[in-house]
């Protein structure tokens, strides 16, 4: 090849563009309505900005809301700014995968890892979460975890291996469940890898057990004269407690329906074709170990791996959010940087710009022929079934768009085997997957910002804020209001007492409850309940007798309301 023609496609101005991106997408959720449990987080962050001890009896233990309460002593209390520390922390995260990414490559794969984290979906939409650490704090504590363990096997100092179990201890305190899953792969690696245990892997092995029985220690110390023991126990139970629950009882059918369901979700979050190359990168890594040691890159992939199948048994999604799944994102991003980056970077100036091109027009083509795949698998699916549309023309519809998605880049492949082709199949099948995957992720993410719905936890959710309004303005304080935990914090001002999830178990516990409780208004959600409860609630005969008798109903966006008469 000429080498004056040569061009290298400029990484460092992509992560320009890709930073652009970020903060425009990010500028579009600052405000969007609180789900879930973020009420939880932003209570007690809120309470100890004040110097007011809220008790923290949760799930998880509490560095996150102990981040967001320096965040509000510093800034002020808003949910604005909360989401922009998270935002920060990701950003945090891009400089340490740019760094991890030039020791174990070059900086020009540091720079693509950069882009494909920060273009991603589940950055961009992750910082409005405000419940826990999986795309904030969570992100940037287990890439730090594998610089330093990189650090550890390239210098085996003192320094580096304490650093190791700090982090450890750090991501233990930010999310146990999490991290044990993590430190599971990152412990299980000798039995996958041939050559063994060698001396820096057990060093990091026993740091990370030292680091597990630091954080028992402290979260024992911290916890206990804080909050009592209670507070300190839970954290501790819901590792095997959330095990236990995702276990198939029953009938194994809904489970693996819903494990189906969960997997297009996280196949669609990412992109099918970046997962293409993340799997691809295993490969070769997987072949590079008949050659010589992968050494941390045979840690990472198979860590990643563990971590990646696991929470898809154990996790799945939240509401249609794969938060779990969020935290392993920087590996997977470092991975897929460092396979595209010797690829594009042979390319002459005119294959360059026949990539960008490329990108573009996929891009616009997206826009123009399909919807947003996300939409489908969270919502629309379960609305058609609910309200008695045709299942075929509903499978129809889904095939169809699948079939767009995934087909697309493939009137693409021949093309670029033929511009590419000199330089064989194999690479020209890779930058039609990069193509593909950079005008997905940014169809994706360019859908979710213009979208007139919830576009992270509760997929499609609509009109909550009016929900709420219309709520309160019908609630005395202190009256129950018989609702998931999101709407909370939304109507603290009413002192709206916490209904249980159990509540929500069965028709009988739902009539039981309605007719007992004698709640001054019922909300239930398209995108916070799930299909058996809706039917229960809409269609069982004895709860609408019930509900027809003593309550007014309101249908508003994705809600059902229901106001004491």
């Amino acid at each position: 090849m000429n080498t004056m023609s040569s061009y290298k496609f400029p990484p460092l101005l992509f992560v320009f563009l890709s930073i652009c991106i970020f903060l425009f997408g990010i500028s579009q959720k600052l405000n969007v309505p609180l789900v879930e449990s973020d009420w939880v987080c932003l209570s007690a962050a809120e309470n100890w900005s004040k110097g007011i001890n809220s008790t923290w009896l949760f799930d998880h233990p509490p560095l996150y809301p102990a981040f967001l309460a320096v965040i509000f002593w510093i800034f002020g209390m808003s949910l604005s700014v909360g989401r922009f520390a998270n935002a920060v922390c990701i950003l945090i995260a891009g400089l340490v995968i740019y760094k991890f990414t030039s020791q174990l490559s070059n900086r020009a794969a540091g720079f693509w890892a950069v882009a494909f984290y920060l273009l991603s979906p589940l950055s961009i939409q992750g910082i409005a979460a405000i419940d826990l650490v999986d795309s904030s704090l969570l992100p940037l504590g287990f890439i730090l975890l594998f610089y330093f363990i990189n650090r550890t096997y390239r210098s085996s100092g003192i320094l580096n291996i304490a650093l190791v179990g700090i982090t450890v201890t750090l991501c233990l305190w930010a999310k146990v469940t999490s991290t044990l899953g993590l430190l599971l792969g990152i412990l299980s690696y000798p039995l996958i890898n041939h050559y063994g245990l060698s001396r820096a892997w057990a060093k990091v092995a026993i740091v990370s057990i030292l680091g597990i029985c630091m954080f028992l220690i402290t979260w024992a110390s911290i916890s206990i004269p804080l909050w009592g023991m209670d507070s300190f126990s839970l954290v501790l139970v819901t590792p095997f407690s959330a095990f236990a629950v995702r276990l198939p009882n029953g009938s194994l059918q809904p489970r693996l329906l819903s494990l189906g369901l969960d997997l297009l979700r996280i196949i669609f979050w990412f992109s099918p074709f970046f997962l293409s190359l993340y799997l691809w990168k295993i490969g070769s890594i997987w072949k590079m170990k008949k050659g010589g040691k992968p050494g941390t890159l045979g840690l990472l992939t198979w860590s990643s791996l563990f971590y990646t199948l696991g929470h898809l048994v154990i996790g799945g999604t939240n509401w249609g959010f794969p938060r779990y799944h969020a935290a392993i994102l920087p590996l997977l991003a470092i991975l897929v940087g460092i396979l595209v980056q010797p690829i594009i970077e042979k390319l002459t100036k005119k294959e360059g710009l026949i990539l960008l091109g490329s990108i573009f027009g996929l891009w616009l083509t997206y826009l123009l022929l399909v919807n947003d795949p996300l939409l489908f698998f969270n919502l629309k699916w379960k609305k058609a079934l609910l309200f008695g549309s045709e299942p075929f023309s509903l499978i129809e519809e889904g095939i169809l768009q699948v079939i767009l998605f995934l087909g697309l880049p493939l009137l693409i492949c021949p093309i670029f085997i033929k511009i590419f082709g000199n330089r064989g199949v194999k690479e020209s099948i890779l930058l039609t997957l990069c193509v593909a995957s950079l005008a997905t992720i940014i169809f994706v993410d360019t859908k979710q910002m213009y979208a007139t719905y919830n576009t992270f936890y509760q997929y499609g959710a609509q009109e909550k804020e009016k929900v709420a309004e219309m709520v309160s303005r019908n609630v005395k304080a202190g009256e129950l209001v018989l609702t998931t935990p999101e709407f909370v914090y939304q109507l603290r001002d009413k002192e709206v007492p916490w209904v249980p999830w159990q509540v929500w178990q069965s028709s009988e516990t739902i009539y039981k409850s309605i007719e007992e409780m004698k709640p001054r208004a019922i909300i239930v959600g398209l995108t916070t309940h799930t299909f058996e409860q809706l039917q229960w609630i809409l269609y069982n005969p004895t709860i609408q007798l019930e509900l027809n008798r003593h309550y007014n109903m309101y249908k508003l966006g994705t809600y059902f309301v229901w106001i004491k008469k």
